[in-house]
């Protein structure tokens, strides 16, 4: 009998092989339909930190179906499959599936390169509709930039009418993300538990801070996002489309941290900005800010003592608790505006 190679990890899968191959994965996607002959069958997506994969568990392979039907998204799997195509694309033909057990570490299972290196940081946080915020701050000195770079940011405050500060902390290129909040946006928004990712200045002694503060790298925060996300049904931004979304995945690219969910691809319905879905994308509908929207609908306002201007002055000075607790309102009100909109609108698109 031919040895079943084991895959170190999805992206090292033999695409050309045409022996079965073994791996391990994350069943990300579970969804059990029957074909045109009323037979059942598993479509699945499988991933890791480094690739994804649709498979399919057809009927004749019984037990692995009878497996696949009890899975929930998130879990850890040990597949063995064949390979097959569908409409030009590569997808697995799984004959053996099963839950991981504790043999296999020795057989060379590591949670980090299922789930990221962030792992032991999300690993109680994941849910299927995800809200998150994030906070950014100015890190560039224009003094040691080319000056072709600094007059480019000076170009840009005088067009939009900013300082230089609040350019290069809306840029990705210039700032860096300083906090990200997330929470379950299917709970009640006002008691729902919030982890709030907080980096803080370098070199900073750390004040006391929340218990739902978690302090942590750049390169940490990037990571936690992307393992939430990649296990996500939904992940509910508020403009999300146009400043969070992107500016992660800048940051990610710029830091080396794999972005491993495409959220602003089009037809993407894993990605529910509420803002975009309220206003249809209009420009003649703003301004639109969270405070308004939040008034408009009778939702209490995130905005308190602090606003986004105030970031960056306050990381600086280390009021880091203030920071948390303002990102964090930002997420509450988000996942308000989501339960508003999930039974009037949301229901009736695709």
């Amino acid at each position: 009998m031919t040895a079943i190679r084991l895959a170190a990890d999805l992206r090292s899968v033999d695409l050309g092989a045409t022996e079965p191959q073994a791996a391990f994965a994350v069943a990300r996607r579970i969804e059990i339909r029957r074909n045109q002959k009323n037979e059942p069958y598993a479509d699945l997506e499988l991933c890791d930190c480094t690739a994804s994969f649709r498979a399919k568990v057809w009927a004749t392979a019984g037990e692995a179906l009878e497996a696949a039907r009890k899975l929930r998204a998130g879990d850890a799997v040990k597949v063995l499959f064949e390979l097959d195509t569908f409409q030009g694309n590569v997808q697995f033909n799984v004959k053996r599936l099963r839950p991981i057990q504790d043999a296999d570490r020795d057989a060379g299972y590591d949670p980090a390169r299922l789930y990221g290196e962030a792992h032991e940081l999300v690993r109680e946080l994941r849910c299927a509709t995800l809200a998150i915020d994030i906070e950014t701050v100015p890190t560039a000195d224009l003094r040691k930039v080319p000056p072709t770079i600094a007059q480019a940011v000076s170009r840009a405050a005088e067009s939009r009418e900013y300082d230089e500060a609040k350019v290069m902390g809306l840029s990705p290129f210039f700032g860096q993300v300083v906090s990200l909040a997330a929470g379950d946006a299917d709970q009640d928004p006002a008691t729902m538990p919030i982890t709030v990712f907080l980096v803080p200045p370098p070199g900073m002694a750390l004040p006391e801070l929340p218990d739902f503060v978690r302090c942590v790298s750049e390169v940490e925060l990037l990571s936690a996002f992307w393992g939430l996300a990649a296990l996500a049904d939904t992940v509910v931004t508020f403009n999300g489309q146009g400043f969070d979304i992107p500016y992660l995945v800048a940051r990610s690219v710029l830091l080396g941290v794999p972005a491993r969910v495409d959220l602003l691809a089009r037809g993407n319905r894993q990605h529910c900005d509420v803002l975009a879905a309220l206003t249809q994308g209009s420009r003649n509908l703003h301004p639109a800010s969270l405070e308004i929207v939040c008034w408009a609908l009778g939702i209490e306002s995130p905005k308190g003592e602090m606003d986004g201007a105030m970031v960056a002055p306050a990381w600086r000075q280390g009021e880091l608790a203030k920071i948390a607790t303002y990102n964090a309102a930002d997420v509450r009100a988000t996942a308000a505006i989501y339960q508003r909109l999930k039974d009037t609108l949301l229901c009736f698109r695709s």
